[in-house]
């Protein structure tokens, strides 16, 4: 048939290719002898190049020698050294910003992506600047500004105010408390594949794709490459990206655009996110797994298996009032269901998972 004469080809051409790999002309990166010139395009036309334009420096906050009297093999060497120097204006400010962002949810710039007169003043120039310092004088190093804002005050502060705090200060610009916010699409992902212990913690490799049901699948024009099984609860980071297609599950949470740069992610709370999380098929399958986890290492010992969940799910220790709340749903689902005990215990406890997992505290950094 067609298609068997189809796949020969198929075979056939793969051999050639193998054969004629020497033949493959090898295309390279590199500087050239004399580098290209630029010209302005006389009304954008490429037909009608114009005026000579010289590399150079911004010239609104630089104060260095032309690029022009540069070696061409050293233009780009000069470029990187002039944005990494101890005398360049923006970048540790720009990467201080960005790493404050990281930890607090909002820059002591509001526009990580703009420092210009379009964007927003700091809130605390000094701070920002003393960081800048600190950054540079400790080798540019990330390790040490992530451990100095997490062990500062201000990062260990409450998230609970009183209202006239609130009242002088409600958007939390001048930090005087810990502002909540809502976990990363990602960081969903992955907490509730680690809470389940489902999570694969491989690293490096090609990027997976999960599976996708039917309606998941609407706007996907090309067929989704399901991964195997073994890959499909990896780390998000290694998630499949594709330019015409948000991946739905991770989309319900502000993931950006895959075409355009996204210096801060919007934050949303809309009625597609709980009902991703309590509808969504992959959700209920690692509740599941989650279920599977409490009564193996709780031995089916019903007593134990509210305790042992809030361990898992939040980190902390179950309140007597939260354990009484979550004792009795146990006991009046079991006795309400027809299924075998067993059956209906882990129905149960299935359904406590999922619960868990809509939670605010599971979900946001509060």
């Amino acid at each position: 048939g067609w298609v068997e004469d189809i796949d020969a080809l198929r075979v056939e051409m793969g051999r050639k290719h193998l054969r004629d790999e020497s033949e493959i002309p090898m295309r390279v990166l590199a500087h050239r002898e004399e580098p290209l010139e630029t010209r302005i395009l006389v009304r954008g036309e490429l037909e009608d190049p114009g005026e000579l334009v010289q590399p150079g420096f911004p010239a609104h906050i630089a104060n260095e020698p032309a690029l022009d009297e540069v070696l061409p093999e050293r233009r780009r060497a000069a470029l990187a050294d002039w944005l990494a120097s101890r005398d360049h204006p923006l970048t540790a400010r720009v990467m201080v910003n960005r790493v404050w962002q990281w930890h607090f949810g909002q820059g002591l710039v509001a526009t990580p992506n703009d420092f210009g007169v379009r964007g927003d003043r700091p809130t605390h120039p000094g701070l920002l600047d003393w960081l800048a310092v600190e950054f540079m004088d400790h080798g540019w190093s990330l390790k040490h500004l992530h451990r100095t804002l997490m062990l500062s005050s201000t990062y260990q502060m409450a998230a609970t105010v009183d209202p006239a705090t609130i009242g002088s200060d409600p958007d939390n610009r001048l930090l005087t408390r810990f502002q909540p916010r809502r976990l990363e699409a990602e960081a969903v992902w992955d907490s509730i594949r680690a809470v389940a212990g489902t999570l694969n913690r491989t690293l490096y490799g090609l990027p997976f794709a999960p599976p996708l049901d039917e309606q998941e699948q609407i706007g996907n024009f090309r067929k989704w490459p399901v991964s195997t099984p073994e890959e499909e609860d990896r780390r998000a980071v290694y998630l499949l990206v594709k330019r015409s297609f948000r991946f739905p599950m991770l989309s319900a949470f502000d993931l950006p655009e895959n075409t355009a740069s996204c210096g801060r992610r919007d934050i949303t709370t809309v009625p597609n996110q709980a009902l991703t999380l309590m509808n969504n098929g992959t959700i209920r399958q690692q509740a599941a797994a989650f279920a599977d986890r409490l009564l193996q290492e709780t031995r089916g010992d019903l007593s134990a298996i509210p305790g042992r969940a809030w361990t898992l799910a939040y980190g902390r220790h179950i309140t007597p009032e939260e354990y009484e709340t979550v004792e009795g749903f146990l006991r009046t689902r079991i006795q309400a269901s027809a299924d075998d005990p067993d059956d209906a215990a882990r129905t149960a406890i299935e359904e406590l998972c999922l619960a868990l997992f809509n939670t605010n505290e599971f979900i946001y950094l509060q």
